[in-house]
């Protein structure tokens, strides 16, 4: 699973920093619960590294200079070699890019830009391109808030994209990119709960998450479903940090970085007599693993979900984990291959992964071949 040759960019990095190696890949273990965080400490489903990452402060000076030379070195949006044998990768020369979307009707790659409320598309016949922008909320960019979460793409074209806000608890919202181009924000949305997750199930219809902090400094998150037109309702709650939701499968699978877990919700029927799942014998745990982010659907019942930041006390390299349906974990890319993945996208038809990667080294998007 491990691809330390042939590698064009890797080997830029490699002469760049001198100290970089490979590392083995395996199985996950399962790991202790991690302490949940102040909200001061969390940026969605990254740490508050993530601020300075904007800035491009997150490494040495010098490592910093040098490596953003060797990504304006590439042509932005185009593809080429990182990997032995098929993988590519997409340098993105401007923005940061945060959660994907494959979208199989029409080939193209739907990317979440944590900067100025971007979104680009890709395709292999015309590479990377500017999309559109989401609504802004009334000084959410000057308050550099527009860290985003996930997207999904419905049916009629609409984009629509899960926005955390301000690290302290504003700006927050769902917003959407309509097919005339034309943009919005879901009404009613709490702008103080930090919104990551997004998943969209037949008919259109929209799962969400939210999350918050509590007095205690506990994290307090809910899934939800949201309509576009009428807002937001409680769907399940007794979560803690949800970075990330999924329907696949037939299941609505709920990542959790505050509990290291993913869950398994019922999806269809709603909770029972009109009320809210709250825990208990309603959500069953897939698999625990280290600071579990976005998820995507992959091969064979599979799911794949990123790890933007290492896991407290553990020597687990930052991977892309892999998740077969009975809970195995295996690491699908670790450090080096991957510097900061979040977002992931499968495209079915070519078994081929997406990995959004926003390290200062590796900023854009991996392909890599699913075996």
């Amino acid at each position: 699973m491990r691809h330390c040759s042939r590698a064009p960019l890797a080997t830029i990095a490699y002469f760049i920093l001198g100290s970089l190696a490979c590392s083995s890949g395996g199985t996950t273990g399962t790991t202790s619960v991690p302490d949940a965080a102040t909200p001061t400490q969390d940026v969605g489903s990254k740490d508050v590294s993530l601020v300075q990452d904007v800035a491009g402060e997150d490494v040495a000076p010098d490592v910093a200079i040098d490596s953003a030379s060797a990504i304006a070195a590439l042509d932005a949006g185009s593809s080429l070699d990182v990997a032995a044998g098929s993988d590519k990768f997409i340098a993105m020369a401007e923005g940061q890019p945060a959660s994907l979307w494959w979208e199989a009707s029409n080939s193209t790659l739907y990317i979440a830009d944590n900067q100025n409320n971007q979104v680009w598309s890709w395709t292999e016949a015309a590479g990377l391109a500017k999309f559109g922008t989401t609504a802004a909320t009334a000084g959410e960019i000057d308050a550099g808030a527009t860290l985003v979460g996930q997207l999904v793409r419905q049916s009629d074209g609409t984009v629509v994209v899960a926005r955390f806000g301000s690290p302290r608890g504003s700006f927050a919202a769902v917003s959407y990119i309509l097919p005339d181009g034309g943009s919005g924000l879901v009404p009613g949305v709490d702008p103080g709960q930090h919104h990551l997750g997004l998943g969209l199930n037949t008919g259109d219809k929209l799962f969400g998450s939210y999350f918050a902090g509590t007095p205690g400094g506990a994290m307090a998150g809910v899934v939800t479903r949201i309509d576009l037109q009428t807002g937001e309702t409680t769907y399940a709650g007794g979560f803690a940090k949800i970075v990330g939701v999924l329907v696949a499968n037939g299941k609505l699978y709920v990542s959790d970085q505050g509990n290291s877990t993913i869950f398994v919700l019922p999806l269809e029927g709603g909770p029972l007599d009109g009320g809210v799942y709250d825990g208990g014998a309603s959500y069953q745990v897939l698999a625990t693993l280290p600071v579990p982010d976005q998820l995507c659907a992959g091969p064979d019942g599979t799911i794949f979900t990123g790890q933007f930041q290492a896991a407290p006390n553990s020597t687990d390299p930052i991977s892309v984990r892999q998740i077969k349906p009975d809970g195995t974990v295996t690491l699908f890319r670790s450090d080096p291959d991957v510097g900061k993945p979040s977002g992931c996208a499968y495209d079915a038809a070519q078994r081929r992964l997406f990995v959004a990667d926003s390290s200062t080294l590796l900023n854009g998007i991996h392909i890599f071949v699913v075996p």
